[in-house]
């Protein structure tokens, strides 16, 4: 038996040394120096931190990248990071100097300010990782999203019966409560395992509650993420690929979809069409004002759009911008007329609510 056990674990040691090389880990990551234009760079993520606003981060296929003068330069920081193609950032806000990011292939983690990042050898080391949320009120807890692992095998033991089995690895949530140095899946009541995951957003008054966007509607828990039911599962025919809570109203929920957004009043219960003026615009990202939450932004292949009365009509908002499809949006917290814009072909900034862009080198 002991044996039998050696000669698994030499196997999918080798599984994962291929994998591992698959994903890049095997060579140094690229360097840039400070200056860089953006254009020309996919931007899949943008995030700011809270404490000091002239700082911030975008995620691009070209590793992340930091400024700390607003957008006006630039300099990546990929040390030690072993897959460039970041889809994903978030800011610890009790602690900005601890930054998340997910990667085409895998997630990392840097207590630096992103000087310095480190692989989180778990779970989440082989897989696409487009969401990472972390519970305002202890951000030790952290949900993950993980996607395009089908094909990989992985072998576990079932500590009661000393019997092992495989198990193959699917798009599912995943949850840390030790800072991410340990995850588990969190996927317990999803009508479909092998769901397509696209967003996840923790609700930032009420943190035992969670949503995730799927390609099959919204699921929602209340319990930490224990427990996923399917009557709690609403648009199921719709690909959620962005959500957004009112921080000041958290029963009030915005959807972003392939024909527009939806908006609910009541938690997600309930959902209403809220697209006039969107002309059903493939959304990808959402942003709402902070102060005044009848302000939300929509990013969309369309461009970006803006609402002032709570999504009840939108209005474009795109002079300036030479590429249109939008893939990530940020409002200053501090300034809320400062906004960045991720496109396909570089990041944006506008200092005055949206009507104005230029590029951000």
């Amino acid at each position: 038996m002991k044996r039998h056990i050696r000669c698994q674990s030499r196997f999918f040691l080798g599984i994962f040394a291929f994998v591992y090389l698959l994903c890049g880990n095997g060579v140094a990551a690229e360097k840039h120096s400070a200056g860089w234009d953006s254009k020309g760079t996919q931007i899949s993520a943008i995030a700011i931190d809270p404490v000091n606003t002239n700082t911030l981060y975008v995620g691009t296929q070209r590793g992340p990248f930091k400024s700390t003068d607003g957008g006006s330069n630039w300099i990546c920081i990929n040390n030690g990071l072993k897959n460039n193609d970041v889809l994903s950032i978030a800011i610890d806000p009790l602690n900005t100097r601890t930054l998340y990011v997910g990667t085409r292939c895998g997630a990392f983690k840097s207590v630096d300010g992103g000087d310095n990042w480190r692989l989180m050898q778990s779970c989440l080391y082989e897989v696409a990782v487009p969401a990472i949320a972390i519970d305002p009120a202890n951000t030790n807890t952290l949900y993950a999203i993980a996607q395009d692992a089908a094909w990989i095998v992985a072998v576990f033991m079932n500590h009661e019966t000393g019997s092992w089995h495989e198990s193959k690895l699917r798009d599912c949530a995943f949850k840390s409560t030790s800072g991410g140095e340990k995850w588990f899946s969190i996927n317990v009541g999803f009508e479909d395992l092998n769901l397509k995951l696209e967003s996840f957003v923790i609700d930032p008054s009420r943190p035992n509650t969670l949503y995730a966007g799927t390609w099959c509607g919204i699921y929602k828990s209340i319990d930490w993420g224990v427990k996923w039911p399917v009557k709690k599962c609403k648009l199921k025919a719709l690909h959620i690929k962005a959500i957004a809570i009112d921080p000041r109203n958290n029963y009030t929920i915005y959807a972003g979809t392939m024909v527009g957004v939806f908006k609910s009043t009541d938690g997600g219960d309930n959902w209403t069409y809220r697209s006039n003026g969107l002309a059903k615009s493939d959304v990808r990202t959402l942003a709402i004002e902070p102060d005044n939450t009848a302000t939300l932004y929509a990013g969309t292949v369309n461009g970006v759009f803006k609402s002032t009365n709570g999504g009840t009509h939108w209005f474009e908002m795109n002079n300036g911008l030479n590429h249109r499809k939008i893939k990530a949006l940020a409002i200053d917290p501090v300034n809320h007329e400062i906004l960045y814009a991720g496109t396909v072909d570089g990041i944006y900034k506008s200092t005055d609510g949206g009507n104005n862009w230029i590029v951000s080198k």
